[in-house]
Order: structure tokens, then C-alpha cells, then sequence
């Protein structure tokens, strides 16, 4: 479900709306994804528990994450437990 506005232009919702608790936890989700999916182990959850506490859950768009998680490890030709650098 996506709470932000649809840009036209670039298929992405407008995030600006909601709070940097809520952009803060999207983005760090999207960086775990990609990292533990490429082999690497990161500290996600510790940087997050203040952002976590803060942030009205309901508004995280899991739809947003998990296609820039994909688009990231697409872009960057990343494979499951792999880094394919060319």
C-alpha cells in the first residue's frame, strides 16, 4: 500500500509527506534487504531502534521497500549471496 504520491514521471511514491522516522526505517530496510541478500551481514537493527520508536509503523510502505531493494540489486547486478562486479 502505498501512502505517498505517485510522481508521473518517475513511478515512485513522493515519501516528503511522511516523517524522517518513517523515510529512515524504509531506507534502512531497503539497504538490510540488499546487503543481507548479497552476503552481508549488517547492523540494521541497532541503528534503527530510535528511528523505530518514533516512527508510526502504518505509514512504512513494504511495497516501496521491496521494489527498491530490487531495482538496487538489479542496477547493480547483484545475485543472491553474491557480489558480481563487471
Amino acid at each position: 500500500m502505498s501512502l505517498g504520491v505517485e510522481n508521473d514521471e518517475s513511478g515512485w511514491s513522493d515519501r516528503r509527506a511522511v516523517s524522517k522516522h518513517e523515510r529512515e526505517v524504509e531506507a534502512e530496510a531497503v539497504a538490510f534487504l540488499v546487503a543481507s541478500r548479497a552476503g552481508v551481514v549488517p547492523a540494521s537493527a541497532e541503528y534503527l531502534c530510535d528511528f523505530v520508536r518514533s516512527a508510526d509503523i502504518s505509514k512504512i510502505d513494504l511495497e516501496l521497500i521491496v521494489r527498491a531493494a530490487a531495482r538496487i540489486e538489479r542496477l547493480a547486478k547483484l545475485h543472491y549471496g553474491t557480489m558480481a562486479f563487471d
